[in-house]
């Protein structure tokens, strides 16, 4: 896991000066400049550049020089296609409206201390893996950062669990409630399994990775300059 940056802002300014370096390199190398270049670090903390080249291909860039290993630049676009899995998997506005949601549910049910308390933790740790997902340095298209992001969220699967256990009695017991009660809870519910707490993303990673594996080579196989 990486250590927390401790100055953020020279951190973002340090990457944006990255990704204009890169773009510039590639445009000299090339002759063509992208129409979009990301960051990328694979899993053993080696980094690189992606870039999109008009009309449809891609060029990647490590360490300064155009990639010439077929091995090198599919390790790097699965890493980005991953990347992109993960962050459509834990997306901001679904977490702050279940947020929200968890928020309205504690107004409705009041003295409920064990279910208020289950809430109150499930806020926390949405808000902590939001925190992580809208991080500006969160444009790096990262391998290690991926198990960071697969903690936080589970942290939230296991407070969303506790929440379940916790509102049990309340199913039991769903004709007697207010209705206000019930529609929070209903509204709640819902807006956990648009936000993908409800399962574990860890779980789910091994799939993924076989998956952004095997189609990395038709994106590969745009690469502009030939590959060994």
């Amino acid at each position: 896991m990486n250590a927390p940056n401790p100055d953020p802002e020279a951190a973002v300014a340090a990457l944006v000066d990255e990704l204009t370096r890169a773009r510039d390199a590639i445009t000299s190398l090339l002759g063509v400049t992208p129409s979009g270049v990301r960051a990328v670090e694979i899993a053993d903390g080696r980094r690189a550049h992606l870039a999109a080249v008009p009309p449809d291909g891609v060029a990647c860039l490590i360490g300064g020089r155009i990639a010439r290993s077929r091995r090198d630049v599919r390790q790097i676009v699965t890493a980005g296609l991953v990347w992109e899995h993960v962050e459509h998997s834990i997306d901001p506005e679904r977490l702050a409206y279940l947020n929200r949601a968890a928020a309205r549910a504690i107004a409705a049910l009041g003295d409920d201390a064990a279910v208020v308390d289950s809430l109150g933790a499930l806020i926390e740790a949405v808000d902590a893996l939001g925190g992580w997902r809208t991080d500006p340095l969160r444009a790096r298209a990262s391998f290690p950062e991926v198990d960071r992001g697969a903690l936080l969220q589970d942290r939230a699967w296991r407070a969303y669990g506790a929440f379940v256990r916790a509102s049990e009695p309340l199913a039991h017991r769903q004709d007697d409630l207010p209705v206000e009660v019930v529609s929070a809870l209903r509204v709640l519910e819902e807006a956990a399994g648009r936000a993908g707490v409800t399962e574990r993303l860890a779980e789910q990673m091994g799939q993924v990775v076989r998956a952004c594996d095997d189609a990395a080579p038709e994106i590969v196989d745009r690469h502009v300059t030939p590959l060994e």
